[in-house]
Parts: C-alpha cells; structure tokens; sequence
C-alpha cells in the first residue's frame, strides 16, 4: 500500500459515517475512485454581477442571507440560464483530518454541456477541495456554484452533477520518473495503425501527452460545434437530438479552424486503457496545444477503455488551426489500491468504449 493515494472504492465506503455524511443509499454512487454526490430540492439565483466567492471561517448559508440571495424550489424542475450563477446546495457534508483531503470533479455527462461547475464548502475560502488547514474537524456542507457557458438546461432533485475524490497524505500523484517504469511494463495508450490497436508512444514531460484526432476513427464526424439554442437541456431526459445543439463537422483536410469563445466537443488520437489500480485527470489548462479550457470535466475512473472527449473552448486573440496529431494536453496519474469496482463492468458506465466526439448521456448518439 503506498503511504499517500487516491481512496478507492472499497476505502470509500469504510469512511462514510466517520469523514463523509449521505443519505442511506450511498452504495449506488460509489464509484472506481469517487463518490457521487446528490443536489437538494432548492437553488439560489445569484445577481449576475458579482461572482460569489466562499469566505474562510464562514458557512455558505450566511454569506447567501447577507447578500439576500433569493432561493427557490426546484421539485419540479428548474431552469438555469446562459449568462447567471447558481448556487445549488448538496445533500452531502464532509469532515477532513490532517491526513485526509478532499477534491471535486464535475460529471462527465454535465461538463459535456460546457458546465462551469465549481463545488464550495462550509468555512473555506478554497474552490473544488476541502483542506483541514481552514475546515480543522468541522463537518462542512457542501454547495456547487454553476454557471452555463452555452446551454441553459433544466435541473432537479436527486441528480448526480459532481464526483468526490480522497486523498491520503501529499504526493498521491505519479511522477513523471514513476510512470516511465510503470509505462514500460504496461501500456495505457494505444492508438490505431493499419485498423489494428497498437501500443502508442507515451511521451512524459509533468505529465503524459495526449494528441487530438481529426482524421476520425469509426465515424467521420470529427467534431461537434455547440451553437445558440434557447431550448433548455432538461436532464430527466436522454433523447434530445445532437443537431438541435450542436454542428456535426466532419472530416476534410485532417484539420479544423476555431475561433475565441467557440465550444467544440473534440476526441484524442491515443485510445486509454486505465489500469484498476490507477486513476487519471486530464489537465484543464496545458499550454501544449492551445490556451483555453481543455475540460470541463476532466476525471477518468480506474478501468475506463475508450477514447477521451475533449471540452474545448479558445481564448486565443485570434483563429487557430488545430490539426490532427498535434499535442493538445496532459494526463496526470494518481495512485489508488486495486479497486474492488471497475469503470466499464461494475457501475453504470455511459461512455465505455467511446469513439470519437460522443456528447452528453443526454443525447441520441447518432454519430
């Protein structure tokens, strides 16, 4: 067992009741290496000029009474809009210790909606993690602050949004060192050559190299451009149609020009076969292929299989052409036990096996 790492599933489930507090049916959201967390029945609709920001030593549900933020029900389904904040309230609560902390990450199938999702806490002045240091052994409360970059959607009661991540002691990550000896007994990165999967290079520099797929793998769509729709996303139901909300661009030179502030569904080149004994982030900003936001929900669980679809949006002064093969971020590793629950064969599994640009679990993928 190494002495810092990511809890996984089996770790999980021993520290609900001491460290991480849920509601009885807990075991269906228990993930590879995460947990699900589970949004009240009420949100707060923030005034659209400031940005609410956590304070330390202050719980969230004070600073929402002194700024009179209104808070509404949701039992039937509320709108959030493209352009506001929200602030929807989570059923769990967590205590941190010295050696234990806390990390969120956005649901694969909300970042896909180009979500900008930041979980807050009770007393800490910090975005996406919960640190003893300003927590000390309060149990704190947990929020999600989200703001719709390009979709409105309709929210509810009950649903998944963000995953918790644990992590013990300080260096949970693999080095790049680390990694080169792991990476040459067994492969993660695969790629195919002649029709057939083959091991691809694993190029290390603070972190592993992932390059971008334009030229296509089992369909000829090789991306989805999000457009303008006013029609809300509602997330009680999965057959909205991907051209209603985005533009199927498809393959012809092996490239494709962006431009600032567009948001594009993309795929990498390299297929990633995660090991049961390792978890995997995608970084959001690297610098390596372009500037801008690489994901807006970057986590991939112990034995995830497929390729990874990227959330990309530039903030580059200009248009930039991107073309197929070319470095677009980096993966980082975080050590976990063997966990006793795999992405793909143990939980329910949306994107296993994926191929290409594949949108949200909300759509008919017809690509």
């Amino acid at each position: 067992m190494f002495e810092s790492y990511a809890l996984a599933a089996q770790n999980i489930k021993k520290i609900i009741n001491s460290h991480l507090f849920t509601s009885k049916d807990y075991n269906k959201r228990i993930q590879p290496s995460s947990f699900d967390t589970s949004t009240e029945d009420y949100v707060y609709i923030l005034d659209s000029e400031e940005t609410f920001r956590p304070e330390a030593g202050k719980r969230i549900v004070d600073l929402l009474k002194e700024k009179k933020v209104k808070k509404v029900s949701m039992k039937k389904g509320f709108e959030l809009k493209k352009g506001f904040s929200y602030i929807v309230p989570l059923k769990e609560s967590v205590v941190v210790s010295e050696n234990l902390s806390v990390k969120s990450s956005p649901k694969s199938s909300l970042g896909r909606l180009f979500l900008n999702t930041r979980m807050i806490s009770d007393y800490s002045p910090v975005f996406d993690e919960i640190l003893y240091y300003y927590t000390k052994n309060r149990k704190v409360k947990l929020y999600l602050l989200i703001q719709p970059l390009t979709f409105n959607i309709i929210l509810y009661p009950n649903l998944s949004l963000t995953q918790l991540r644990f992590f013990v002691g300080k260096n949970y990550k693999y080095s790049d060192e680390e990694l080169d000896l792991f990476f040459k007994k067994k492969a993660v990165l695969y790629d195919y050559k002649n029709g057939i999967l083959e091991e691809a290079d694993h190029i290390l520099s603070d972190g592993l190299i992932l390059h971008l797929d334009l030229k296509g793998k089992k369909t000829d769509v090789i991306a989805l451009k999000a457009k303008s729709n006013p029609l809300p996303i509602d997330l009680k139901k999965y057959d909205h149609k991907i051209e209603d909300y985005f533009i199927k661009i498809k393959r012809m030179d092996c490239s494709l020009t962006i431009h600032p502030g567009e948001h594009f569904l993309l795929a990498s080149k390299e297929v990633l076969k995660i090991p049961e004994n390792m978890a995997v982030e995608l970084k959001t900003y690297s610098h390596v292929g372009l500037q801008g936001p690489l994901h807006f929900a970057g986590f991939i669980d112990n034995g995830f299989f497929g390729d990874l679809v990227l959330e990309v949006r530039s903030d580059e002064i200009s248009s930039l052409k991107l073309k197929d093969g070319m470095p677009i971020s980096k993966l980082e590793f975080y050590k976990t036990p063997k966990t006793t629950i795999l992405y793909g064969k143990d939980v329910d599994s949306n994107y296993q096996k994926q191929t290409g640009p594949k949108p949200s679990k909300y759509f008919v993928n017809d690509l």
